[in-house]
């Protein structure tokens, strides 16, 4: 509220700031939104290997953001290195969700075990011996 001066219906400045701000948040208030933009348990991918379906990637947490209606909303998952096999609540990956110019990273869980390769799979599989996560 910078360059607020006072007037005769204000006749002080931090009078006019706060008028000024009240009309400012007024014109405003009704039109944010507190929005869930992604829910804890979302499901925001899929591990996969050559040797099986695997779980899904599931959101850690949530993301909450305040902003206006129809802002643009990415979502980039990042897959993490795994091993052969997968434990119910490891993480698999990583989400950056990006709504405005506010970002917020979140971490991936698998929503279940994903079982290692067999030892016949490792000896004849053509696929490399690791997991990924697709969105």
């Amino acid at each position: 509220m910078l360059g607020v001066r006072a007037t005769s219906a204000q006749p002080s400045e931090l009078g006019g700031v706060i008028s000024a701000s009240e009309n400012l948040l007024g014109s405003v208030g009704g039109n944010l939104e507190h929005t869930d933009v992604i829910r804890p348990g979302a499901v925001l991918g899929s591990v996969s290997s050559g040797w099986t379906a695997g779980p899904a990637a599931v959101a850690a947490t949530g993301v909450t953001v305040t902003g206006w209606p129809g802002t643009p909303v990415t979502v980039t998952v990042t897959p993490r290195p795994l091993g052969h096999a997968i434990s119910q609540g490891q993480p698999v990956a990583g989400a950056t969700v990006t709504v405005g110019s506010q970002v917020s990273k979140i971490t991936l869980d698998a929503s279940q075990a994903g079982p290692a390769p067999s030892i016949r799979w490792r000896l004849t599989g053509s696929d490399p011996v690791w997991c990924s996560c697709r969105s």
